[in-house]
């Protein structure tokens, strides 16, 4: 008959506790909106979750065992990114990292990471753990509000400078040049018409207009 293996009550319950501690982790990894990657002092993909799935448009099954690098990173990056494993894995952790990753349809996303390692019993780095965030949209918002800004201050400049050429206008011509607002003041007083009434700008800026019309005359609205 087939021996049977006999496993003390204490073990038992260690056995227990160390598949229920696995279906905690297991079920933390796969609902976290996060992305969580582990991967070996190599590079090479040990874990990858489904947060990693959806955002990769890979499998597990497709990437685990293989280079992080070889189906996600951009090749123009992998330098870069293989030289922050090379950090982390001579134990400068915790760090951060921003990266493209490319999905199976080529879209390009932006990941935010924050890697830490495990480490062997001798104090050497075991594995990399990267948890990253998907900032694709964030980063596009953004891009956009730089740009948005840069739009506005290409149109303030415009405007200064068409305000400069029209006060150099209007100071080097011999005309008398008034402006009044909507409510009669004064707003624009150019140098010919400082030298035509004796008044200086300072003096009659925000002053009625009513100021430079002889009083007997001031019953005629300007």
């Amino acid at each position: 008959s087939t021996p049977r293996i006999v496993i003390p009550p204490a073990d038992r319950a260690l056995l227990e506790q160390l598949a229920a501690d696995q279906n905690y982790m297991s079920t933390i990894l796969e609902t976290t909106g996060a992305l969580i990657i582990v991967v070996d002092h190599d590079g090479n993909i040990i874990t990858f979750n489904r947060g990693c799935e959806q955002t990769s448009g890979y499998s597990r099954d497709e990437v685990i065992g293989k280079p992080f690098w070889k189906h996600l990173i951009p090749e123009d990056e992998r330098p870069a990114v293989i030289e922050a494993l090379k950090s982390l894995s001579a134990g400068h952790f915790p760090a951060t990292f921003e990266n493209h990753w490319v999905r199976r349809d080529g879209e390009m996303r932006w990941i935010s990471w924050s890697n830490t390692c495990t480490l062997k019993p001798d104090g050497s780095v075991d594995l990399v753990i990267g948890t990253g965030i998907d900032i694709t949209e964030k980063k596009a918002m953004q891009h956009d509000l730089l740009q948005a800004n840069e739009e506005l201050a290409e149109q303030l400049g415009a405007v200064d400078q068409e305000r400069n050429l029209r006060k150099q206008i209007m100071e080097t011509s011999g005309a008398i040049v008034l402006v009044v607002d909507e409510e009669g003041r004064l707003i624009e007083f150019n140098c010919a018409a400082e030298q035509a009434t004796g008044y200086e700008r300072t003096e009659v800026i925000g002053q009625s207009a009513t100021l430079l019309v002889p009083e007997k005359l001031r019953t005629v609205t300007l």
